[in-house]
């Protein structure tokens, strides 16, 4: 299991996505918000029932959930790997201000401010708050003095690489930096969900557009994005899935097929097809081309990222429409909705 115990602002969203393009389980404030409990005397413990789901080999667990009760999840996982998130401490300090103050005039909820009760105090002055945050560094790593192998400090907001961090996993480090959420764009852009267009994306090179069989809705789309190879007999599967949701266009990158993927592709409505021979694992297995879709269609969007073989679901999807689950995330103050 790993674990990210830094506070709020501190890159909790981008080492979460990082680990998610290392094919991790990746869970933020979404989910983890559910494996814990904090009663009105501000007591935490680790909710039994959810905790049974989770691959403790294949997960990284984070935002304040976790970092208020770290110590409960190293009793209840050994061996686990913990990962402190960190930056500059005044930057910190505005940073989480602000931060604050969004919370409580556009998501307040019972479990958050308790979790900001415990975390951050009532005053939220400047100089409180930094004391706040260097008394947590200070309680983290007292906590770990003994175990220099179990913790990672990790200042994302610096500029920090991939190599340090797959090191401490022991993975192969992919090419390029790590993704870096941008408060800015993430605030600006909260409530139309920025997941994968708040980066920098260039065109990448080879990169052809085949065909794009437009009747966009230009006005509120819902935009699916996925790389394919070779999957011909699954495509059926999810467009019919898909189309029953309410996803009105289909974006795909094609890596080569050759069993005729490609050309049931271009035939279908509303959809637009790319092509590429550039090496998948060279693009951080697709990851790079998705990015640069998503930026470039669905700007300021939600963006529905699925491989081909995964057909995404959430409650009651039966029977309520992507649309009006989205404008349930958007009322949560949601970002990402991983399934």
């Amino acid at each position: 299991m790993i674990l990210g115990i830094g506070l709020s602002r501190t890159g909790t969203h981008s080492l979460s996505d990082a680990f998610s393009r290392l094919r991790y389980d990746s869970f933020h404030w979404d989910c983890t918000k559910d494996l814990i409990s904090v009663d009105s005397e501000l007591n935490v413990t680790l909710a039994e029932e959810p905790i049974q789901f989770i691959r403790p080999d294949r997960s990284l667990l984070t935002d304040i959930p976790i970092t208020c009760s770290f110590p409960l999840w190293d009793e209840a996982f050994p061996h686990s790997k913990f990962i402190l998130t960190r930056r500059d401490p005044d930057q910190w300090t505005h940073a989480i201000q602000r931060h604050l103050e969004w919370v409580e005039k556009n998501a307040p909820t019972e479990l958050a401010n308790r979790l900001h009760r415990i975390l951050y105090g009532e005053d939220y002055s400047f100089n409180a708050l930094k004391k706040k945050y260097l008394e947590h560094e200070e309680k983290v790593r007292s906590y770990f003095k003994n175990r220099p192998n179990d913790l990672l400090l990790l200042d994302i907001c610096a500029g920090e690489n991939w190599e340090r961090l797959c090191h401490f996993i022991n993975r192969e480090a992919p090419k390029g930096p790590l993704p870096h959420w941008s408060e800015k764009a993430t605030k600006a852009n909260l409530n139309q969900v920025p997941y994968l267009s708040v980066y920098s994306n260039p065109e990448p090179r080879g990169i052809q557009l085949l065909s794009d069989n437009a009747k966009k809705d230009t006005s509120d789309p819902i935009n699916l994005f996925s790389c394919v190879r070779n999957e011909f007999f699954r495509l059926k599967t999810l467009f019919k899935h898909y189309r029953s949701l309410g996803v009105t266009h289909f974006y795909f990158i094609d890596n080569g097929s050759t069993d005729g993927t490609l050309e049931w592709l271009m035939d279908q409505p509303n959809t637009t097809v790319f092509s590429t021979s550039e090496s998948y694992q060279q693009n951080e297995c697709g990851h790079r081309w998705l990015t640069w879709l998503c930026s470039r269609f669905s700007k300021n969007q939600w963006c529905l990222v699925v491989d081909a073989d995964e057909l995404f679901t959430y409650p009651h999807f039966e029977t309520i429409k992507i649309r009006p689950f989205i404008k349930f995330l958007d009322s949560e103050g949601a970002t990402v909705f991983r399934s």
